[in-house]
């Protein structure tokens, strides 16, 4: 299998055109270069195991067999100057009354603001076409917009988020206390230790403590990349909360938080209106691939404060087919 996959990816860099050396700040430019190519293989697993989908409308039940792999479905830049797509190394705002300089440097009763902005980029689907309808690859808009919190008003007030929030049948707001602190440090442990986060304890992000109740810009003062990523895990929650995200893997919940059975995404994704942990990973370019709220020492680097305290992620996904019997649609759009 992984045999196969390796052609495909000796296909893909032959196809493209690397970008020039002048482009390297454009990550999303030079993804043959800072991908976890690595990681995708060491994370696939197939099997001989049996499984069978039903085709909507009809009585039929193809057969194939199990596969889990990832995959990266979007780029995510946090940035302390709005407008700023730092996977893209674009501006949007050049004008010279925007905000900027270091978030480190711009303190307020101990929080930082940051803006968050989502391209989806489905690499695998666009650029294995061959593949694409076997392997169930997303096959999403190429670099569409998906998300801007500049434009989103809940994004940029704590009042405005906090009523949004509390709107949510599943709120963090519940959990803004100092005792589920205390139970996020599980999270904490096992995520760093077995690299599988708690599912259930969707209100945290293991090491990194609660997520708080608002999907805002705001975080505590500390460490760049890592409070760059809470703002990664608040985007992809949110995102799940109105179904711009779903569950995808067949991964386990130690509890449900939504009491009742959880269907099964092998044969066609799932609504779930709580984010997924243990189905994402993020990555550094030029980095491996983490699962969210892992221990921070894995981050082998900081930011320098002249460059503005911008951060960019490689979202990557897991997905679970049963490859030959999956009807492959793209999670964003349903075709």
């Amino acid at each position: 299998m992984k045999k196969v996959f390796s052609s495909l990816i000796v296909v893909l860099t032959l196809m493209l055109l690397s970008p020039t050396k002048s482009h390297a700040e454009a990550f999303m430019l030079t993804f043959v270069e800072n991908l976890d190519w690595n990681g995708f293989f060491d994370k696939m697993e197939g099997s001989f195991d049996i499984c069978s989908c039903e085709i909507e409308d009809t009585d039929q039940f193809p057969v194939g067999f199990k596969l889990r792999y990832v995959e990266p479905i979007m780029g995510i830049s946090a940035s302390n100057i709005p407008w700023h797509l730092v996977g893209l190394d674009i501006k949007m705002d050049n004008s010279m009354l925007r905000k900027q300089g270091t978030s480190r440097g711009d303190q307020k009763d101990h929080f930082m603001f940051k803006y968050v902005n989502a391209v989806i980029f489905p690499i695998l689907g666009w650029t294995i076409g061959v593949a694409q309808d076997y392997m169930c690859f997303e096959r999403g808009t190429f670099l569409n917009m998906v998300y801007f919190g500049e434009i989103d008003p809940m994004y940029n007030s704590d009042v405005l988020g906090l009523m949004g929030s509390t709107a949510l049948p599943l709120s963090r707001v519940w959990f803004s206390n100092p005792i589920a602190e205390i139970a996020a440090t599980l999270d904490c442990a096992q995520t760093t230790l077995t690299g599988r986060p708690l599912n259930a304890l969707y209100y945290a992000n293991g090491c990194r403590g609660g997520a708080y109740a608002a999907d805002t810009g705001y975080t505590r003062m500390g460490m760049n990349i890592e409070n760059s990523e809470t703002l990664l895990f608040r985007m992809i929650s949110k995102m799940h909360s109105y179904g711009g995200l779903v569950k995808t893997a067949d991964v386990g919940f130690d509890q449900n938080p939504i009491g009742s059975n959880i269907q099964s995404a092998r044969c066609k994704y799932r609504y779930f209106p709580t984010i997924v942990k243990e189905q994402y990973f993020a990555q550094l370019p030029y980095n491996d691939m983490q699962p969210l709220g892992k221990m921070g020492f894995h981050y082998d680097f900081k930011s320098k404060p002249n460059d503005e305290d911008a951060v960019f992620f490689w979202l990557w996904r897991m997905r679970d087919i049963c490859i030959g019997a999956t009807q492959c649609r793209s999670t964003f759009t349903g075709l």
